[in-house]
């Protein structure tokens, strides 16, 4: 299946949101300009439509990209700017989907027969997303969010700018995280979560001083140790007493060689008693020691400032 990038995006406004309930289905449309609903402003303006099917699948034929598929029941499905899109009801009889459009400028490429993993990996300012997004467990938050977009948009429930700017880009990085295969193996974690594991972080880097205990940090936090454990590992994909060590350790190389603190000072700086318990997690994470990695650290940067020395004087 393929998929597209999108790059710098900006969005304008909502430009229209619906649950759709009609019999035998079909339509052709195109997402280039702002259609009917006002003059484009610029050559990258586009309407973007995400939705999912509720009942009878949709058999999308995708005229910009060469390809028809379908999305079955619970699918989402993505229509990004500058496509030219028929859709028709997969059986005879009512069809129902939800779905929501947004006015946005982006620059779109298309990755013909390849996959996210496959394309070219996203940048600073881009966003790499499928046509179609299987039905999941996962799909819940995306869903809620076009129900929830659809639901205020009929009751003519009005919004800022920024209000509307900032749940675009919410829904935008669900998609994304859906999408993203690193991400879709089970670990998938809600947004109430992310801001659990999120104050988990600001307290670890509040009280890297000290000796940390995870009990002190679910504490903090305002859930149980256990719990937090098993977020927090799904959250930065290693237990959260190796990340405690990592931040530590980054730190600890930071004021060797940039501050030149000794070891054993910089230890004790960063709460811990034991040097060579230090040098053992060290090896054990970055497969080589404290001392020889501030070596070739400070010996790269002799070598860069040297370089930049010679092409000032050049």
């Amino acid at each position: 299946m393929s998929c597209f990038t999108m790059e710098y995006l900006g969005f304008h406004q909502i430009a229209y949101a619906h649950a759709l309930a009609v019999d035998d289905y079909c339509f052709s449309f195109t997402t280039s300009g702002f259609g009917n609903y006002r003059a484009r402003e610029s050559e990258t303006s586009g309407v973007m439509e995400v939705g999912y099917v509720v009942e009878n699948p949709l058999v999308i034929d995708n005229l910009t990209l060469g390809e028809s598929y379908t999305a079955y029941e619970g699918d989402i499905f993505i229509f990004p700017p500058e496509h030219d899109i028929s859709v028709h009801a997969l059986n005879h009889g009512a069809h129902k989907h939800i779905t929501s459009e947004y006015m946005i400028d982006a620059r779109v490429t298309i990755h013909r027969g390849l996959s996210v993993q496959d394309a070219a990996p996203a940048q600073d300012r881009s966003i790499v997303l499928p046509y179609i997004i299987p039905a999941s467990p996962a799909n819940l938050t995306a869903t809620r969010h076009i129900y929830k977009v659809a639901a205020e948009h009929t009751l003519l429930i009005s919004k800022s700018y920024f209000r509307q700017s900032s749940e675009f880009c919410a829904l935008l990085e669900t998609l994304r995280r859906l999408s993203d295969p690193s991400e879709a193996d089970g670990s998938y974690l809600s947004p109430r979560c992310r801001a659990n594991c999120k104050k988990a972080e600001a307290y670890i880097e509040a009280n890297i001083s000290r000796r940390i205990h995870i009990q002190e940090i679910a504490d903090a936090v305002g859930i149980s140790k256990n719990y937090l454990i098993n977020i927090f590992s799904k959250y930065k994909k290693m237990r959260i007493s190796e990340y405690i060590n990592r931040v530590k350790l980054n730190r600890l190389v930071l004021m060797m060689t940039r501050y030149g603190y000794s070891m054993r000072y910089a230890c004790e700086c960063l709460g811990y008693s034991d040097v060579n318990y230090v040098s053992r997690i060290f090896t054990k994470y970055y497969g080589v020691s404290l001392r020889e990695y501030c070596r070739m650290l400070l010996s790269a940067q002799l070598t860069a400032e040297s370089g930049l020395h010679e092409k000032n004087n050049s």
